[in-house]
């Protein structure tokens, strides 16, 4: 038993246990914005973690990189990530998820239900950053039409 959490009820769920660990680990995070904004450095990490466009190509996970595309202070992402820091490692060099699983979880809706991970908000997200700072340099430009079709696609 995880942190007093009931065993699951349901044998045909194998990451049962685990599930309710990370939506116990989310729903500890006090406003839905702060949850939302979590969700989307998730989705940069993982998109960042498969070499998808302006993540895979373009930018690394650092500190620095994520506050910009999210459009946050320098120093904040430690204080929007602190309530799920058993979740993710933060340094000055990078931002990791401990453990693979977390995406699996995320991206699964039938095991994270309203939790699940918007990925056409994060490509939303990218585009948005691209077009604010009209990155135009060679080879960006695909980057940026990869984005917003991908966006296009998962919105529709």
């Amino acid at each position: 038993m995880i942190l007093r959490l009931q065993p699951p009820q349901d044998q045909d769920r194998p990451y049962a246990q685990l599930d309710a660990l990370y939506s116990y680990v989310l729903q500890g995070v006090e406003s839905p914005g702060q949850l939302e904004k979590i969700c989307l450095v998730f989705g940069i990490l993982y998109f960042y973690s498969r070499g998808v466009g302006l993540f895979g190509q373009l930018m690394n996970s650092s500190q620095s990189k994520l506050e910009k595309l999210l459009e946050l202070k320098a120093g904040d992402l430690v204080l929007l990530l602190d309530p799920v820091l058993s979740l993710i490692a933060i340094d000055e060099r990078s931002v990791q998820i401990y453990h693979k699983s977390l995406f699996d979880y995320l991206l699964d809706p039938s095991r994270s239900g309203h939790l699940h991970l918007d990925l056409a908000r994060v490509h939303e997200v990218a585009a948005t950053y691209m077009l604010k700072n009209k990155i135009s340099t060679h080879g960006q430009e695909f980057f940026f039409a990869l984005h917003l079709h991908s966006y296009l696609t998962l919105r529709s």
